[in-house]
């Protein structure tokens, strides 16, 4: 089973410290900003270290268990925004460069058409003209 489908089965959701002091479900991870990511992560990393601290010998709880599913789906969700943030980088850089390149080869076009003769011109336009 994926983490999405724990977190629908676990009906998980997330505190989010932003002045209201609410909840999220699992789908609004998407809405927030990397930073704010990256925050949830440190304080579900905290909630978990005190999880295990607390006691040498208890096994997992089910509350530690559920944190750690939030840790994982933080994670997943700033590792894909960073994936698509590198990607947007990339395409733009990948745009910019056709339109120089297209520039390029306008230039290149109309400095053999320049270089043509009067003769090749002349015959060029007559066939253009028909």
């Amino acid at each position: 089973m994926n983490i999405y489908e724990q977190a629908v089965i676990n009906k998980v959701r997330f505190d989010v410290n932003d002045g209201a002091n609410g909840t999220i479900a699992t789908e609004d991870l998407r809405d927030l900003s990397l930073s704010a990511l990256d925050k949830m992560y440190g304080a579900i990393f905290k909630q978990i270290k005190t999880f295990q601290e607390e006691s040498f010998l208890k096994t997992k709880q089910s509350i530690n268990v559920l944190a750690e599913l939030k840790l994982e789906l933080v994670k997943h969700t700033m590792t894909v925004k960073l994936e698509e943030k590198e990607a947007a980088k990339l395409a733009k850089e990948n745009k910019e460069e056709a339109e120089q390149l297209m520039e390029i080869l306008a230039d290149k076009q109309k400095a053999a058409k320049q270089n043509l003769t009067e003769a090749q011109i002349k015959a060029r336009l007559k066939k253009l003209t028909k």
